[in-house]
């Protein structure tokens, strides 16, 4: 659980799905929104698993096309400081890109060491992830 829940506000649920993307360097694919850094990807529809949110927001915000390879984990967020307080689910998966860019981009696509994106990142819960597969992958 990431954030401090106040005990006065009262939090909308959001879902949300995002990829764990790694390069060779071990560098984390991230886009930057006008909010901060973000793993690719986003909140989930009405009628749409998961999985099929963080393929369709990798297409929106990164043009490219994804892989899932497998899932990582869930974490809570909560979150202030936008237009309400809410309670953010968050699904991540590891992925990779499988294919070029196939439409434009909403936002720039960066690869970024961990360290450096724990200072950017908007969600404590991702640092949580990137680092939760870095983490397996060197025991």
């Amino acid at each position: 659980m990431f954030g401090v829940a106040d005990r006065g506000a009262s939090y909308t649920e959001r879902e949300a799905a995002y990829a764990v993307i790694l390069d060779a360097d071990r560098r984390a694919a991230v886009v930057q929104g006008r909010t901060g850094m973000f793993l690719p990807g986003g909140g989930i529809e009405a009628n749409e698993s998961a999985e099929e949110a963080v393929l369709r927001e990798s297409l929106e915000e990164c043009g490219r096309p994804l892989e899932i390879l497998r899932t990582i984990g869930r974490a809570i967020q909560y979150c202030h400081g936008e237009q309400e307080p809410f309670r953010a689910q968050h699904r991540f998966f590891e992925a990779r890109f499988c294919g070029p860019v196939s439409q434009p981009a909403e936002y720039p696509l960066a690869w970024v060491h961990i360290d450096e994106a724990c200072r950017w990142f908007r969600y404590e819960s991702h640092v949580w992830a990137v680092r939760r597969l870095l983490a397996e992958e060197n025991p």
